[in-house]
């Protein structure tokens, strides 16, 4: 009894700590789960923002629909952006089926109702697509997704989506689909052949040749043409243009496509070589080649082709899309050929020409001499009455004019049979210049004609020049200048030094100039530009004969003139650097160890002149 109770009062002493230690755990446990429910609020409104702002940037809004009240439940504030429409009159929007369905593009309305009116089945999505008009006219394309939502009965309670604005990708699709379009145009309406081909396959096998160091691969590729013709029956044709079939005269596109693809039957050295420089030329940094070749027809004839092949731009890496532009040449190279034997006969024919005048030249100097030498024998007849002694005059001036055109005429002709001999030498150009102004002082005077020339300015001035036939040239320009000059005029000699080193000497006249017109003809055969009815002499060939020797001389001329304000004429030439002083005075020192001993009855005088 006693040890009962004893029991008893331990058993009520601890029900009171046992209380306070179940009320505590209960009270952490409450506070565990506020801290959790906190925690999953608090990530809950960050999934929340965070799935706002991803839909935000998608362009993406979602709703859920009731489906037994005909109500809309709820749905993402980017779906008043997406229909553009304000926040508060988004739901009535969505609610409204009038509303909804005025916003929806006229084309597509009988398209967006079929889909929307289709019953849901479980677990299953349905997808279309749909355009709408915003406010501002704008079109958006919409694409929308839906789901049901059933009970345990299988009774479609809810339903919920998404609709995604797919605008801008709609946008660069349609591009894209225009782009096509207008290659798919541009490729067949072209009237050159075109063909595209896929060379995946051969890029892999020189990607190999070139990892391993193949360096040389055209030359590697014809070293072996087993596996060369092997890689091109590899090679798939995508497109072919009629104009190429037409090329080939084949009868459709099928049978221009089975003679491609029957390579044993026109395969040969010639496309060995051709493929082999192609496909190097090709792994170059343009991925280009271009081949002049021999190619077949259907019926087995041969035609010349012009063919350009080029990998297309994005496909550098794997060849996928080559292609090829190809043009029948046969017509051109005909032409070509007969334009090259018309050209050989010409120069032949030149050639003979040049070879006349110059006989003709000749034969003409021998009566014209004694022409010349008894019309001179007049002046010292005494008993010549004057009239016959200004008739022999006139002969003698005539004489000796014919005696210049013969020369000049002579001189065209070796000039353009390549046979006139220059010796290019170091040539004091004050000197030059001196003589031949002092040549054509007699002609200046009696023009009253003033020539202006400072010789100082040239007297430093040494070019590389063949001494004759520049003195030729100033001559020339100089016999012109005063010639096609006004009566009193002016003759002035100036010297320029360019930036690239060569000097240019200007004469420059006061005459009547040229128009735009007639310079274009001052080069121009026995053209004397209307100067033939003036009563000045000329042949029309000096000015060529110029130019030809400066270029021979490795100089040029130029021309500036304006009519009414006279001509310049510009001979540009190579100054030699650092000259040694040329004196044309200083005589030749020579002695008699300077010359070969010789037996004086086996020489003969070719010329003896001074």
């Amino acid at each position: 009894m006693g040890k009962l109770n004893k029991q008893r009062l331990d058993t009520k002493t601890k029900k009171p700590h046992a209380k306070k230690v179940c009320e505590q755990a209960l009270l952490n446990e409450i506070s565990d789960l506020k801290k959790q429910l906190a925690e999953a609020r608090i990530y809950q409104l960050s999934f929340s923002e965070h799935q706002h702002e991803l839909a935000k940037v998608m362009q993406v809004g979602f709703w859920e629909w009731d489906e037994i009240n005909g109500k809309v439940l709820s749905y993402s504030a980017q779906m008043a952006e997406i229909f553009d429409v304000g926040e508060a009159d988004i739901h009535a929007v969505l609610q409204g089926l009038e509303k909804f369905e005025a916003m929806v593009h006229p084309d597509d309305l009988e398209h967006y109702r079929k889909h929307a009116s289709v019953e849901l089945e479980q677990d299953k999505t349905y997808s279309y697509e749909y355009r709408i008009i915003h406010r501002d006219s704008s079109v958006r394309y919409l694409r929308k997704h839906e789901r049901g939502v059933f009970d345990s009965k299988g009774k479609l309670i809810s339903s919920y989506g998404a609709v995604h604005d797919i605008t801008e990708s709609e946008l660069v699709l349609d591009s894209l689909k225009q782009s096509e379009t207008r290659y798919a145009t541009l490729f067949e309406e072209m009237p050159l052949g075109m063909l595209e081909e896929n060379y995946s396959s051969v890029k892999k096998i020189v990607d190999k040749l070139i990892l391993k160091g193949e360096q040389d691969v055209a030359g590697y590729l014809k070293k072996h043409p087993k596996m060369l013709r092997d890689m091109v029956a590899s090679t798939t044709i995508t497109s072919v243009n009629q104009a190429l079939i037409d090329i080939h005269e084949a009868d459709s596109k099928e049978e221009f496509l089975q003679e491609e693809a029957d390579i044993d039957d026109w395969w040969d050295t010639e496309w060995i070589n051709f493929f082999a420089d192609e496909i190097a030329a090709l792994v170059g940094d343009r991925h280009y080649f271009e081949a002049e070749r021999i190619d077949s027809k259907i019926d087995g004839s041969y035609f010349e082709t012009r063919s350009i092949t080029k990998v297309v731009r994005g496909y550098e890496d794997s060849w996928e899309r080559v292609i090829t532009i190809q043009e029948e040449i046969t017509a051109r190279k005909t032409a070509e050929a007969d334009l090259i034997e018309a050209k050989t006969q010409a120069e032949q024919a030149n050639l003979a020409k040049s070879e006349f005048l110059s006989s003709m030249s000749h034969e003409l100097r021998t009566p014209l001499n004694a022409i010349l030498g008894f019309s001179q024998l007049f002046q010292y007849d005494r008993s010549v009455g004057e009239q016959h002694l200004a008739n022999a005059t006139e002969i003698n001036r005539a004489g000796k004019h014919l005696m210049s055109l013969i020369d000049q005429i002579l001189d065209l002709s070796r000039i353009e049979a390549g046979e006139a001999d220059l010796s290019l030498e170091p040539v004091s150009l004050g000197q030059v210049l001196t003589d031949s102004v002092n040549w054509i002082a007699p002609l200046a005077k009696n023009r009253e004609i003033e020539v202006d020339c400072d010789s100082s300015k040239f007297e430093d001035l040494v070019v590389l020049a063949d001494s004759i036939r520049l003195k030729q040239v100033f001559l020339n320009l100089l016999t012109n200048a005063v010639k096609y000059n006004y009566r009193s005029g002016n003759v002035s000699v100036n010297c320029q030094h360019l930036d690239n080193g060569a000097l240019r000497i200007g004469i420059s006249d006061t005459g009547p100039g040229l128009s735009a017109d007639k310079l274009k003809e001052l080069f121009q055969p026995f053209n004397r530009l209307g100067a033939e009815f003036s009563g000045i002499e000329g042949s029309g060939i000096g000015l060529i004969i110029t130019r030809q020797l400066l270029d021979l001389m490795d100089g040029k001329l130029e021309i500036e003139s304006e009519p009414g304000r006279g001509s310049t004429f510009w001979v540009h030439l190579n100054p030699v650097q650092n000259p040694r002083k040329i004196d044309a005075e200083e005589p030749l020192d020579l002695t008699v160890t300077d010359i070969t001993p010789f037996d004086i009855r086996d020489t003969r005088i070719l010329v003896a002149e001074d």
